[in-house]
């Protein structure tokens, strides 16, 4: 009887580490995003040295987003989840586009980021309103 005692205990044990697991899966690219839209929108009010650093933090590699979908699929999280591990990455490919097939002045980066963060935060306040003001 002790051992199944033990044995149910790591088993609960087990468990408790894979749903706070999951809750941090699924709840780390919303806070990611949220982090991200602001300083999109603020990053032309903020000094270049702060700059520099938010853009070291809020970095987004192709592999960071590549396993953040990764690992959505084998939670099996909706689209919502997918979208928001990929908006970030979206800077990418603005950088990619600036640097290799047309440059962009600055006001057009201007404008992009601010279109960027907008969506970003418009999609924060969609998700929340599906998931989160429901009742769920």
């Amino acid at each position: 009887m002790d051992s199944q005692d033990r044995n149910q205990g790591a088993v609960s044990r087990i468990l408790c580490v894979l749903r706070r697991l999951t809750r941090f899966v699924q709840l780390a690219p919303f806070v990611y995003l949220l982090l991200y839209a602001l300083y999109l929108v603020f990053c032309d009010l903020v000094p270049d040295s702060i700059l520099g650093l938010t853009d070291l933090v809020l970095y987004v590699s192709p592999a960071t987003s590549g396993g953040l979908l990764l690992l959505s699929r084998l939670l099996k999280l909706c689209k919502f989840h997918k979208i928001a591990c990929l908006i970030p990455f979206s800077s990418q490919i603005e950088g990619f586009i600036d640097c290799y097939v047309f440059t962009f002045t600055e006001n057009e980066i201007v404008l992009i980021n601010l279109f960027l963060g907008i969506s970003s935060i418009l999609f924060l306040s969609f998700v929340n309103k599906r998931f989160f003001s429901n009742g769920r």
